[in-house]
């Protein structure tokens, strides 16, 4: 438990002084700061998974720290501590309060352990027996979001769904590729956003395509 307790508060020390340090670094202009906590079920954080993080919108990425728990045999807790970011490349504000973000690359580093079990390898494997780590997993993610905001645009807060493997699962399929189906290595979570940032989610923001679509349009109609 004392493990746990350690990683715990090393992902919240690493979100907040991140927050603090890298707002001063010239190469990563990290500016208007919105806090939020978050949930979400399944996903590879455990059965169900807390936490609390920092989204920017510019360059509009989000960093988030976690923890989740689920039940084995109803016998013992497994404790999931997750570090998580991801980056908004665009967003679609498709109504009145409502935006969409149809796509939302991220990477997570996460764990799995319980009282017996910590991240090491017991004494009795010789050193390198296994090449990945016991516990400790790396994912890639993607996230389709959608942002609803109040009329006041005031708060705002978010529904997400999200697909993740890992590095043990990839390794896996790719010497297997023949008896393996894709979606065997894929893991799907859902999950809520709610930020206390007074100012607005960055929902006027449109598409690229959208974007070309108006330019392409605009100019059409001065040819005319």
């Amino acid at each position: 438990m004392r493990s746990i307790l350690t990683i715990l508060f090393l992902s919240v020390s690493i979100t907040v002084f991140g927050q603090y340090k890298y707002d001063h670094v010239p190469i990563l202009p990290l500016k208007n700061r919105h806090w939020f906590g978050t949930g979400q079920f399944a996903g590879s954080t455990g059965q169900y998974s807390i936490g609390a993080g920092i989204h920017w919108t510019e360059p509009n990425i989000s960093l988030d720290a976690r923890i989740g728990f689920s039940e084995w045999d109803r016998s013992s807790t497994i404790f999931s501590p997750s570090l998580r970011m991801v980056w908004t490349p665009f967003s679609w504000h498709i109504m009145k309060n409502l935006t969409w973000i149809p796509i939302a690359p991220g990477v997570m580093l996460s764990a799995h352990v319980d009282d017996d079990d910590g991240f090491l390898w017991d004494e009795f494997y010789p050193r390198g027996y296994y090449w990945w780590t016991k516990s400790l997993r790396f994912h890639p993610i993607l996230q389709t979001q959608l942002a609803i905001t109040n009329p006041r645009q005031a708060r705002y807060g978010m529904i997400y769904a999200e697909v993740n493997t890992n590095d043990l699962y990839l390794a896996s399929y790719i010497k297997n590729e023949d008896a393996m189906e894709i979606t065997s290595i894929l893991k799907l979570g859902i999950g809520i956003r709610w930020y206390f940032s007074t100012a607005p989610f960055n929902t006027r923001r449109e598409s690229p395509l959208k974007q070309k679509i108006k330019f392409l349009i605009d100019a059409a109609s001065r040819k005319k």
